[in-house]
C-alpha cells in the first residue's frame, strides 16, 4: 500500500457499519465500500424468523437457507469450479 492510496473495502454485517464510518470520516483514503447484510424481512410476530427465512429462501437465493442444512453447500464448494457451483446455487 502506497501512501496517500485509496482503498476498497469489505464488510460483513457489523463490519458495514464500521466502514461505512470510515468512509464518511476519512473519505480520502476510500475508493469503494462493499457492504453485506442479511437481507431486511418484514416482521411478523407470528411467525418465528428462521420460518421467514426459510419462506423467503425458497423463492430467491439466502445464504441462511444455502448453509443450513448439511451437507449441500459442503458438497458444492468443495467442488472443483466452487465458482459455477456458487453461481448455479445464486441463479446467474
Amino acid at each position: 500500500m502506497r501512501r496517500g492510496q485509496r482503498l476498497i473495502f469489505v464488510g460483513i454485517d457489523f463490519g458495514a457499519f464500521a466502514i461505512q464510518d470510515l468512509a464518511l470520516r476519512r473519505p480520502q483514503r476510500v475508493q469503494a465500500i462493499i457492504c453485506l447484510e442479511n437481507p431486511a424481512a418484514p416482521h411478523n410476530p407470528d411467525k418465528p424468523p428462521l420460518t421467514g427465512y426459510r419462506e423467503m429462501g425458497e423463492r430467491h437465493f439466502l445464504h441462511i437457507e444455502y448453509f443450513r442444512e448439511p451437507p449441500r453447500a459442503d458438497i458444492e464448494l468443495a467442488g472443483r469450479r466452487p465458482r459455477s457451483s456458487c453461481a448455479r446455487s445464486c441463479g446467474s
